[in-house]
């Protein structure tokens, strides 16, 4: 009876497990090109999102100056802007949690920096806020007593 030494045994077999056939390895590195394609893919996908974005919110932009500052809104004019403005801020605010998880996208490839992005979303939220919620009397005098003392 032959005794080996338990050492050179498990040795072997630790050979023999990443010994593996060039077929695998081929799998395997056909599999990380795909995913490696594949996030490649989101990224540009995302940054044309964010293009799109910043396209939607120059319309938006041009046409809330035409509709509602330099002429008197009409009620369809109020409807329309109100749903727009909200879609835009939520859409915007969904691109921005979604870059701050892609922290290898960077909007500067777009000419836009991260954090005017984000001030263009946030300004976004203000006017809709300013244009379409209502103040409450009481919020309204607490800011004329904190403005104006009294």
């Amino acid at each position: 009876m032959i005794v080996q030494d338990p050492k050179q045994s498990s040795l072997q077999l630790e050979e023999r497990e990443f010994a593996g056939d060039p077929k695998d390895w081929c799998a395997l590195r056909l599999l990380m090109e795909e995913i490696d394609e594949e996030m490649q893919q989101q990224r540009k996908h995302l940054l044309m999102r964010m293009a799109q974005w910043l396209m939607a919110h120059d319309v938006f932009r041009k046409i809330e100056k035409r509709k509602m500052i330099l002429t008197d809104p009409g009620k369809r004019d109020l409807e329309y802007h109100n749903t727009i403005s909200s879609s835009l801020f939520g859409s915007g605010k969904m691109l921005i949690i979604q870059l701050k998880e892609h922290e290898e996208i960077d909007p500067k490839h777009l000419g836009v920096r991260f954090e005017d992005l984000r001030a263009t979303v946030i300004a976004v939220e203000r006017d809709y806020m300013q244009l379409h919620s209502g103040m409450t009397e009481p919020r309204k005098q607490q800011i004329l007593k904190n403005v104006f003392g009294g």
